[in-house]
Order: structure tokens, then sequence, then C-alpha cells
């Protein structure tokens, strides 16, 4: 690509490595390649939302298919007991008001296209925005033993809409009271996820 605008316009141009304008992707399979150009601007698992994690976080898109494995739609309280820096949580929050997965990206690479049309994109996000709804009361709650993860986590949750609407809590999850009749998703930290020797038989003791 950068030889044929040099051989047509004398230079190449220049690109910013990090952050391109627009992002060509090349797969080669059995001698057969495939080139994409890409209009998100980044991968969409990159929600935008963390802001601070901790060990070993569960990736967006995963802790996303987590949520929807377990079928929760909201009609029961949904809980994560070990939230660390609460990626699930702000997956279920996403599910739950139909958070569009690039409402915190600033730019989308389909922008730097020469027949990008702005009105009509600005109707696709304004109609898609419209489509959110607000949380219930004690819908999504989550709680974790360290007062700094609970910390990231709220942080994390107050970057999307409604995320201040979910409650959070520092507690042994041993301690919880009672979580009848609610959907109960986790990751639990554990085993060479963090690192450690030791498995899950350390881990419950």
């Amino acid at each position: 690509i950068a030889d044929q605008f040099r051989e047509s316009c004398g230079e190449r141009p220049s690109v910013e490595r990090d952050n391109p304008d627009v992002r060509f992707h090349l797969y080669i399979h059995d001698n057969r390649a495939t080139i994409g150009l890409e209009v998100s601007g980044g991968s969409l698992h990159k929600r935008g939302y963390r802001q601070i994690g901790h060990e070993a976080p569960i990736q967006e898109t995963v802790a996303a298919g987590i949520i929807r494995m377990a079928e929760w739609e909201g009609l029961q309280p949904l809980v994560d007991p070990m939230c660390g820096s609460g990626t699930l949580l702000c997956e279920a929050l996403m599910h739950y008001c139909r958070i569009p997965a690039g409402h915190l990206r600033s730019r989308f690479g389909l922008e730097s296209l020469p027949d990008f049309d702005t009105a009509a994109w600005a109707q696709v996000r304004a109609e898609a925005q419209a489509g959110m709804r607000p949380l219930p009361e004690g819908l999504i709650r989550g709680s974790d033993i360290s007062k700094e993860t609970v910390s990231a986590a709220r942080a994390n949750l107050d970057r999307l809409p409604f995320g201040k609407g979910v409650a959070l809590t520092t507690l042994d999850f041993r301690r919880i009271p009672d979580l009848a009749g609610t959907t109960i998703v986790s990751n639990p930290p554990h085993g060479i996820r963090l690192q450690q020797a030791e498995g899950m038989e350390t881990f419950c003791r």
C-alpha cells in the first residue's frame, strides 16, 4: 500500500502506528491472502469502560458471552460475589440496558473513509442511544473481599450510563447472607490465572 502511494504521488503517507485512521487486516492461509478493511477503529472488545484493572481481568467479550450463556434477561437479580474490577457487572449492565458496545468510543474507522456520511452516522448513533433503557434499583450488584478491586469496579461502572445504579460492597463471599432467587456469575481468582501454585483447594479453605 505504501509503495503504491509512493509511485503515484512521489511520497508515502505518514501513518500513526498505534491509532491509524484506517486499518487493513491481512490473513494468509494455504497460499491464499484475504485483505480486510476495518471500519470499527479497533477491536470492539475494548469497550472503553475498564480504566482501572486488577490482576488477571477477564476479557470483555468473554464476560459478555458468560452473561448470554447464563440466559439472564433481567427477570431476577444478578450478583457477582467476587466481582474484581467489575467486568462481568459492566457487561451485565450493558446487556440489560442495551448499551452499544462502542458507546464510549470517540471515533470509528469508517469516519475516515472518503464516502463517510456524517448525517447518516449521526442518525444511527442516535437510534442506538435511544434504544437504551434505565437500570431498575437492585437488579445488578457485586461484592469483593478487596477494597481496592471494589473501588476499581466502581470507577469502571461509573463510566457507563446507569452504572451508578449497580450496588457494590466490600465483603467476603462466604458472608453473603442470601443469594436465593438470583443469577450468580463470577470469575473466581485462583490457580495459574494469578500465577500461583495453589489451586481451588486453597481458595476454598
